[in-house]
């Protein structure tokens, strides 16, 4: 039988791996909330580009390509849209990283939701371990009254 002091200790032990594990999953969280936010607003930038590429296009039509005069505007919305366009690329990247971070959150979410879980089980043993046994003190106590009151 354990003794009262490694009963407490196994059970602050597991109060302290429990508050450990609760806080990495705050943070998770956290992290998670992070990465939400990156991914919308990479998307907003997106869309954004896309459509600042198509009015560029769309500009670039308009202009008259044998006006000398404005060769060097075209040049300019040329390189723009071409600048828009790489911001894209770089955009889809960081898209895919975010993505794949959200994943690895996600599994490390999982995780901690598991450990936490079995962090719960083997605190709820212990608290039963301890009632048990102060069940079994009681009982005893009650015999010992008992014996005691049949002794002369």
């Amino acid at each position: 039988m354990k003794t009262r002091d490694d009963i407490v200790d196994q059970l602050r032990r597991y109060q302290r791996d429990y508050d450990r594990s609760e806080a990495q999953l705050d943070l998770l969280h956290r992290q998670q909330d992070e990465a939400r936010a990156t991914l919308m607003l990479l998307a907003q930038e997106r869309f954004f580009m896309i459509g600042e590429a198509a009015r560029l296009s769309e500009e670039l039509e308009r202009l008259p390509e044998q006006d000398q005069k404005l060769r060097h505007v075209r040049h300019a919305v040329v390189e723009s849209a071409v600048e828009y366009d790489q911001l894209c690329v770089d955009i889809d990247a960081q898209l895919s990283a975010a993505g794949v971070a959200m994943g690895e959150i996600s599994q490390r979410e999982r995780a901690l939701v598991g450990e936490v879980g079995a962090l719960r089980g083997m605190r709820a043993d212990v608290t039963k371990n301890i009632l048990d046994s102060l069940a079994a003190l009681q009982q005893q106590l009650v015999e010992d009254e008992g014996n005691a009151a049949d002794t002369p």
